[in-house]
């Protein structure tokens, strides 16, 4: 009771205090990062109201968030088992879920499983892009860089003013020895105002000897 009051109470300030077990559980992610046992808590009370399949996926997807490991990969791989059995009988064409699958999924560790979805899915929509993006880092995550780099390319023709498609290609060619093509695209993220592809860049280009050109973004990133 105590940690939902803090919960209620925290809503109460900020709108008006929560009616439903959903509405609990997303009241108390507010203060997940200094209380992440009022997530938990809100996310049990909220599984016990015996909801649908893909809600409780949702609710165990939350307290894996807030948890340690080994317990969080137990919560990812519970989460994945429910969702599946809420996805009996519907379309795979259900994007959003399939999506979501693949995600606990590779959070449980099986990358492999994760994977197959995603490829499923891809094979039958190949234009959605967050299935494309989901794929690519699976495979990234899987150590088959050039499968990756090829989701990523794919991915940058879908969303071309999307940083991911980008610094992924990048780290991607990088992985396969092949700093010759990581310039590029690693450029048009930091085009986009992403930081974290500046490092790589650095290092595609002190690679192939344009270390005066390496120096020059240095200096122009350096905090």
């Amino acid at each position: 009771e105590i940690p939902l009051r803090l919960v209620g109470s925290e809503m109460c300030i900020r709108d008006s205090a929560p009616e439903t077990s959903e509405q609990w559980v997303f009241a108390a992610m507010g203060l997940g990062q200094e209380h992440p046992e009022l997530v938990k808590a809100a996310a049990g009370i909220a599984l016990a109201s015996v909801p649908s399949p893909v809600e409780k996926a949702d609710y165990l997807y939350v307290m894996a968030k807030f948890s340690e490991s080994p317990e969080r990969e137990a919560l990812y791989a519970g989460a994945a088992a429910t969702l599946r059995t809420g996805l009996v009988g519907e379309p795979v064409r259900d994007r959003a879920h399939i999506t979501f699958l693949a995600t606990l999924l590779a959070n449980a560790g099986d990358l492999d499983a994760a994977h197959t979805v995603l490829y499923r899915a891809a094979s039958i929509d190949p234009s959605h892009a967050p299935t494309i993006e989901m794929l690519a880092v699976v495979r990234f995550r899987q150590a088959d860089y050039e499968g990756a780099l090829s989701m990523f390319e794919r991915l940058g023709r879908l969303q071309p003013d999307g940083v991911v498609a980008w610094l992924g290609q990048g780290r991607a060619a990088l992985m396969i020895a092949s700093p010759d093509k990581a310039i590029e695209p690693l450029q048009r993220a930091i085009a986009l105002g992403e930081r974290a592809a500046v490092e790589p860049c650095v290092d595609a280009l002190k690679q192939l000897g344009r270390r005066q050109e390496a120096r020059q973004l240095e200096r122009e990133h350096r905090r």
